[in-house]
């Protein structure tokens, strides 16, 4: 079970979420596809940046100065206003596969790219502050931080490993990250799993 996975579901109940799909005047059902996508796509970036002391510890200082926690005390009046949205931590967390990402979870939702960008940068800061939430309620140093998040994207993968291995090409640094038609499959199998758990 992922835990990390499991607070941030915790929030996105459907009252938040129709918050976030009202402020970018789209349907329900797509914004819910693309988090339920784009969640464990966000922990297993994470767990990879964090794989070794140097991102670790980047990724530690990154949560002091940023990242306390606080977004989740009002997280619908966060999602509710798109200028909240962080693309920093979109470039940060994927990289150069931030638009094949974006292409992917569009595929998935039938959202316009760029409006699964706006979903994602305020999911980012969402993520992250859970991440932040869990590393103070354990009291853990970068090391703590970089084992917790190796736990968290086992578990994820775990839940569902065909689905994962789909999402998981849109991240791979050694693929072309090209998913095919495998990803517009798995939008609803991905919802019951990480959103409606």
């Amino acid at each position: 079970m992922s835990q990390l996975m499991d607070l941030v579901a915790s929030q996105l109940d459907a009252g938040t979420l129709g918050k976030l799909s009202g402020s970018l005047g789209v349907d329900q059902g797509q914004v819910e596809q693309v988090v339920s996508g784009a969640m464990p796509l966000l922990v297993n970036a994470l767990a990879r940046n964090a794989s070794d002391d140097r991102g670790a510890s980047q990724l530690a200082g990154a949560l002091d100065r940023d990242h306390d926690g606080s977004v989740l005390d009002n997280l619908a009046g966060f999602l509710g206003n798109t200028s909240n949205g962080d693309s920093g931590v979109l470039r940060h967390v994927l990289g150069n596969r931030q638009s094949t990402v974006e292409q992917g979870l569009s595929r998935m939702s039938g959202l316009e790219p760029s409006q699964v960008s706006q979903v994602l940068s305020l999911l980012g800061p969402v993520v992250l502050g859970a991440v932040s939430k869990l590393r103070q309620d354990r009291n853990l140093d970068a090391g703590g931080l970089q084992q917790l998040l190796g736990r968290e994207s086992e578990a994820v993968q775990q839940r569902d490993p065909e689905s994962m291995g789909i999402l998981g090409r849109l991240i791979d640094q050694d693929g072309d990250g090209d998913v095919s038609d495998d990803i517009v499959n798995i939008g609803s199998k991905l919802l019951g799993n990480f959103l409606r758990s």
